[in-house]
Protein backbone atom coordinates (compact mmCIF):
# COMPACT_ATOMS: atom_id res chain seq x y z
CA UNK A 1 0.00 0.00 0.00
CA UNK A 2 3.01 2.28 0.80
CA UNK A 3 5.44 0.99 -1.80
CA UNK A 4 4.59 3.81 -4.53
CA UNK A 5 5.51 6.92 -2.49
CA UNK A 6 8.53 4.44 -1.02
CA UNK A 7 9.89 3.91 -4.60
CA UNK A 8 9.24 7.37 -5.76
CA UNK A 9 12.12 8.69 -2.78
CA UNK A 10 14.06 5.86 -3.53
CA UNK A 11 14.11 6.28 -7.29
CA UNK A 12 14.85 9.97 -6.82
CA UNK A 13 17.72 9.17 -4.73
CA UNK A 14 19.07 7.04 -7.18
CA UNK A 15 18.76 9.28 -10.24
CA UNK A 16 19.59 12.67 -8.94
CA UNK A 17 22.77 13.61 -7.19
CA UNK A 18 22.61 14.44 -3.51
CA UNK A 19 21.39 16.31 -1.55
CA UNK A 20 18.16 16.52 -3.85
CA UNK A 21 16.27 19.71 -4.77
CA UNK A 22 13.40 20.83 -6.29
CA UNK A 23 13.68 23.51 -7.78
CA UNK A 24 10.07 23.82 -8.39
CA UNK A 25 9.08 24.32 -4.35
CA UNK A 26 12.42 25.54 -3.64
CA UNK A 27 12.23 22.47 -0.92
CA UNK A 28 15.00 19.56 -0.23
CA UNK A 29 14.09 15.82 -0.33
CA UNK A 30 14.00 15.65 3.42
CA UNK A 31 12.38 12.07 4.77
CA UNK A 32 14.07 9.45 6.69
CA UNK A 33 16.10 8.60 3.90
CA UNK A 34 18.69 6.90 6.25
CA UNK A 35 17.72 3.56 5.16
CA UNK A 36 18.41 4.02 1.41
CA UNK A 37 21.45 5.20 1.17
CA UNK A 38 23.74 2.52 1.25
CA UNK A 39 21.74 0.57 -1.84
CA UNK A 40 20.75 3.98 -3.57
CA UNK A 41 24.92 5.34 -3.26
CA UNK A 42 25.95 1.94 -4.80
CA UNK A 43 23.14 1.70 -7.40
CA UNK A 44 24.51 5.19 -8.86
CA UNK A 45 27.93 4.59 -8.35
CA UNK A 46 27.26 1.31 -10.84
CA UNK A 47 25.03 2.97 -13.15
CA UNK A 48 22.45 0.28 -12.24
CA UNK A 49 19.36 1.69 -13.17
CA UNK A 50 16.05 1.69 -11.09
CA UNK A 51 15.85 -2.41 -11.90
CA UNK A 52 19.12 -2.89 -11.03
CA UNK A 53 18.47 -0.67 -7.94
CA UNK A 54 15.96 -2.74 -6.62
CA UNK A 55 18.03 -5.63 -6.91
CA UNK A 56 20.12 -3.70 -4.43
CA UNK A 57 17.45 -2.58 -1.84
CA UNK A 58 16.26 -6.31 -2.01
CA UNK A 59 19.78 -7.93 -0.89
CA UNK A 60 20.08 -4.55 1.26
CA UNK A 61 16.64 -5.51 2.34
CA UNK A 62 17.05 -9.52 3.02
CA UNK A 63 20.71 -8.49 5.00
CA UNK A 64 18.33 -6.36 7.37
CA UNK A 65 15.78 -9.22 8.15
CA UNK A 66 18.45 -11.96 8.29
CA UNK A 67 19.92 -9.83 10.94
CA UNK A 68 17.08 -9.50 13.03
CA UNK A 69 16.64 -13.36 12.70
CA UNK A 70 19.72 -13.88 14.02
CA UNK A 71 19.54 -12.00 16.96
CA UNK A 72 15.80 -12.89 17.79
CA UNK A 73 17.39 -16.41 18.23
CA UNK A 74 20.26 -15.15 19.84
CA UNK A 75 17.90 -13.65 22.39
CA UNK A 76 15.30 -16.53 22.56
CA UNK A 77 18.04 -19.50 22.19
CA UNK A 78 15.78 -21.83 20.83
CA UNK A 79 16.31 -25.35 19.79
CA UNK A 80 17.21 -26.20 16.60
CA UNK A 81 13.90 -27.62 15.61
CA UNK A 82 11.92 -24.29 16.95
CA UNK A 83 14.34 -22.18 14.72
CA UNK A 84 11.62 -21.87 11.96
CA UNK A 85 8.72 -22.00 14.65
CA UNK A 86 10.35 -18.68 15.72
CA UNK A 87 10.65 -17.20 12.54
CA UNK A 88 7.58 -17.76 11.58
CA UNK A 89 6.06 -16.63 14.83
CA UNK A 90 8.00 -13.26 14.13
CA UNK A 91 6.65 -12.91 11.08
CA UNK A 92 3.05 -13.72 11.65
CA UNK A 93 2.92 -11.23 14.66
CA UNK A 94 0.28 -9.13 15.55
CA UNK A 95 -1.29 -6.42 18.30
CA UNK A 96 -4.23 -6.49 19.61
CA UNK A 97 -6.26 -5.22 16.72
CA UNK A 98 -9.46 -5.27 18.77
CA UNK A 99 -8.73 -2.79 21.16
CA UNK A 100 -8.34 -0.15 17.62
CA UNK A 101 -11.73 -0.76 16.60
CA UNK A 102 -13.31 -0.41 20.39
CA UNK A 103 -11.47 3.15 20.46
CA UNK A 104 -12.47 4.32 16.90
CA UNK A 105 -15.86 3.14 17.83
CA UNK A 106 -15.97 4.98 21.27
CA UNK A 107 -13.86 8.01 20.55
CA UNK A 108 -15.04 8.84 16.81
CA UNK A 109 -18.21 10.51 15.46
CA UNK A 110 -19.51 7.37 14.35
CA UNK A 111 -22.44 4.60 16.18
CA UNK A 112 -20.98 2.58 17.78
CA UNK A 113 -19.97 -0.56 16.03
CA UNK A 114 -16.56 -2.16 15.72
CA UNK A 115 -17.03 -3.82 12.19
CA UNK A 116 -17.80 -0.12 10.80
CA UNK A 117 -15.46 -0.90 8.11
CA UNK A 118 -14.09 -4.48 7.78
CA UNK A 119 -11.02 -5.47 6.01
CA UNK A 120 -7.51 -4.21 6.11
CA UNK A 121 -8.30 -0.49 7.64
CA UNK A 122 -11.00 -2.49 9.94
CA UNK A 123 -9.01 -1.23 13.19
CA UNK A 124 -8.01 2.07 11.95
CA UNK A 125 -8.64 4.13 14.96
CA UNK A 126 -8.84 7.74 13.12
CA UNK A 127 -11.12 9.87 15.67
CA UNK A 128 -8.94 13.41 14.94
CA UNK A 129 -7.24 15.63 12.09
CA UNK A 130 -4.71 18.17 12.71
CA UNK A 131 -4.42 20.98 10.18
CA UNK A 132 -6.38 19.26 7.62
CA UNK A 133 -4.64 16.06 7.60
CA UNK A 134 -6.14 13.08 8.39
CA UNK A 135 -4.14 11.01 11.20
CA UNK A 136 -4.87 7.28 11.67
CA UNK A 137 -3.58 5.08 14.27
CA UNK A 138 -3.09 1.02 13.77
CA UNK A 139 -0.89 -1.59 14.89
CA UNK A 140 0.40 -3.28 12.10
CA UNK A 141 1.67 -7.17 11.80
CA UNK A 142 5.19 -7.46 11.30
CA UNK A 143 4.66 -8.92 7.54
CA UNK A 144 2.87 -5.69 6.94
CA UNK A 145 5.16 -3.53 8.52
CA UNK A 146 7.87 -5.68 6.62
CA UNK A 147 5.84 -4.89 3.49
CA UNK A 148 4.65 -1.41 3.98
CA UNK A 149 7.46 0.48 6.36
CA UNK A 150 10.53 -1.72 5.58
CA UNK A 151 12.89 1.34 5.70
CA UNK A 152 11.28 2.41 9.32
CA UNK A 153 10.57 -1.23 10.73
CA UNK A 154 13.80 -3.01 10.54
CA UNK A 155 16.37 -0.21 11.79
CA UNK A 156 14.02 -0.21 14.38
CA UNK A 157 14.04 -3.92 15.17
CA UNK A 158 17.35 -4.24 15.12
CA UNK A 159 18.09 -1.38 17.88
CA UNK A 160 15.06 -2.80 19.98
CA UNK A 161 16.90 -6.78 19.75
CA UNK A 162 20.14 -5.10 20.59
CA UNK A 163 18.76 -3.28 23.25
CA UNK A 164 17.41 -6.55 24.35
CA UNK A 165 20.48 -8.23 24.43
CA UNK A 166 22.92 -5.43 25.86
CA UNK A 167 19.54 -3.64 28.49
CA UNK A 168 21.99 -3.75 30.99
CA UNK A 169 25.00 -1.61 29.89
CA UNK A 170 23.28 2.03 31.11
CA UNK A 171 26.30 3.84 29.57
CA UNK A 172 25.60 3.12 26.37
CA UNK A 173 21.28 3.74 26.45
CA UNK A 174 21.67 6.98 24.38
CA UNK A 175 23.11 5.70 21.66
CA UNK A 176 21.44 2.47 21.29
CA UNK A 177 18.34 4.60 20.83
CA UNK A 178 19.43 7.44 18.73
CA UNK A 179 20.86 4.89 16.15
CA UNK A 180 16.94 4.34 15.40
CA UNK A 181 16.33 8.47 15.48
CA UNK A 182 17.80 8.51 11.29
CA UNK A 183 15.42 5.87 10.34
CA UNK A 184 11.80 6.75 12.24
CA UNK A 185 12.00 9.54 14.80
CA UNK A 186 8.70 7.88 15.90
CA UNK A 187 10.68 4.51 15.96
CA UNK A 188 13.16 6.61 18.20
CA UNK A 189 10.25 7.67 20.58
CA UNK A 190 8.57 4.08 20.83
CA UNK A 191 12.75 2.83 21.74
CA UNK A 192 13.60 5.79 23.98
CA UNK A 193 10.40 4.85 26.13
CA UNK A 194 11.05 1.61 26.02
CA UNK A 195 14.46 2.34 27.75
CA UNK A 196 13.28 4.88 30.29
CA UNK A 197 10.79 2.09 31.58
CA UNK A 198 13.16 -0.78 31.87
CA UNK A 199 16.10 1.46 32.92
CA UNK A 200 14.22 2.43 35.72
CA UNK A 201 12.80 -0.80 36.73
CA UNK A 202 16.51 -2.06 36.54
CA UNK A 203 17.71 0.83 38.60
CA UNK A 204 15.21 0.27 40.93
CA UNK A 205 15.76 -3.38 41.44
CA UNK A 206 19.65 -3.02 41.53
CA UNK A 207 19.65 -0.36 44.25
CA UNK A 208 16.86 -2.72 46.25
CA UNK A 209 19.13 -5.69 45.57
CA UNK A 210 22.30 -3.74 47.07
CA UNK A 211 24.00 -4.66 43.77
CA UNK A 212 24.56 -1.10 42.82
CA UNK A 213 24.71 2.52 44.52
CA UNK A 214 22.83 5.60 42.66
CA UNK A 215 25.88 7.72 42.55
CA UNK A 216 27.43 4.47 40.30
CA UNK A 217 24.13 4.32 38.55
CA UNK A 218 24.37 7.74 37.69
CA UNK A 219 27.52 7.67 36.56
CA UNK A 220 27.13 5.21 34.04
CA UNK A 221 23.92 7.02 32.80
CA UNK A 222 25.94 10.00 32.13
CA UNK A 223 29.31 8.29 30.45
CA UNK A 224 30.94 10.07 27.44
CA UNK A 225 29.17 7.18 24.82
CA UNK A 226 25.99 8.61 26.08
CA UNK A 227 26.66 12.26 26.30
CA UNK A 228 28.33 12.10 22.76
CA UNK A 229 25.34 11.31 20.55
CA UNK A 230 22.95 13.11 22.88
CA UNK A 231 25.02 16.60 21.64
CA UNK A 232 25.71 15.57 17.67
CA UNK A 233 23.34 12.85 16.36
CA UNK A 234 20.18 14.60 18.37
CA UNK A 235 20.67 18.27 17.08
CA UNK A 236 22.33 17.53 13.63
CA UNK A 237 19.02 14.93 12.41
CA UNK A 238 16.16 17.52 14.45
CA UNK A 239 17.54 20.63 12.07
CA UNK A 240 17.26 17.96 9.45
CA UNK A 241 13.94 16.89 9.96
CA UNK A 242 12.78 20.22 10.38
CA UNK A 243 14.66 21.57 7.41
CA UNK A 244 11.34 22.34 5.08
CA UNK A 245 9.61 23.65 7.54
CA UNK A 246 12.04 26.26 8.87
CA UNK A 247 12.66 27.32 4.78
CA UNK A 248 9.07 27.49 4.38
CA UNK A 249 8.54 30.01 7.01
CA UNK A 250 11.90 31.62 5.92
CA UNK A 251 9.87 32.63 2.90
CA UNK A 252 6.32 33.58 4.15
Amino acid sequence: MDIPWRDAIYHDLVTYPWPVIYEYSDTMLTYYLAYWLPAAGISWLCGLGIWGSHVILFIWTYLGLGLIFLLLCEYLQPLRKQVLLVCMIFLLWSGLNLFGMLLRSLFSAEAFRIDDNPGFLSWLYSAHSYDGYFIGYFLRTTFDSVANVYNQYIPVALVTLLFLQLRHMYGIYAFLGLLALPYSPLGFAGVAFLMLGDGVNQTIHDIRQKQSLVWQLGKEYASLENLLPSVTILPIFYFYFMMNFMSQRAVD
